[in-house]
């Protein structure tokens, strides 16, 4: 029972941090197409 807890806690610290870090990706991603448009219509 106790060992089934503590996988399960670690589970759920996992799947947390991969929700953060896929969040934190798409954030990056965003920023960059956003530089990427904004340059774009400076250069052109």
């Amino acid at each position: 029972m106790k060992y089934d807890s503590i996988l399960e806690k670690r589970i759920m610290l996992l799947k947390k941090g991969l929700g953060v870090l896929d969040f934190i990706n798409k954030w990056i991603i965003r920023r960059a197409v956003v530089a990427i448009i904004t340059e774009n219509k400076i250069s052109f």
